[in-house]
């Protein structure tokens, strides 16, 4: 598989599963067992923040491992982690890194600031 073909695998996984909603085309771009964690991670991110977009700032191939450097933009409408909606806007940028073999993510890695998510939604039901 190709930098590129990878690439295009990440790309997708962001762009169809994510952007578009199209939860069936995570098990085309990632393995069987990883399709099914990223699956329930979805439906549970989009139950929550339905309006989800993940931006992809930039993105780097080598041997088996992509690197995606993206930003997350989405609106806080369903309760997430126990906190009710507040309509508040919210932004993370996100760093992850994905293996692959075979034209699908094996694996992945992601970092982000999960804390200044919640401090974003907090914000705006008075928390501190």
């Amino acid at each position: 598989m190709s930098a590129e073909e990878s690439k295009n695998a990440v790309r997708r996984l962001f762009d169809e599963v994510w952007n578009e909603r199209k939860l069936d085309a995570v098990t085309d771009v990632l393995v069987a067992d990883y399709a099914q964690r990223e699956r329930s991670w979805a439906e549970m991110v989009l139950a929550a923040f339905p309006d989800t977009h993940f931006t992809i700032d930039d993105m780097l191939a080598e041997d088996d491992r992509v690197a995606t450097r993206v930003t997350w933009r989405a609106t806080h409408e369903g309760e997430f982690a126990g906190i009710a909606p507040t309509g508040r806007q919210i932004e993370m940028s996100a760093m992850f890194i994905h293996r692959m073999g075979n034209g699908k993510a094996i694996e992945s890695w992601g970092f982000g600031d999960a804390i200044g998510i919640f401090d974003q939604i907090k914000a705006a039901i008075g928390g501190d």
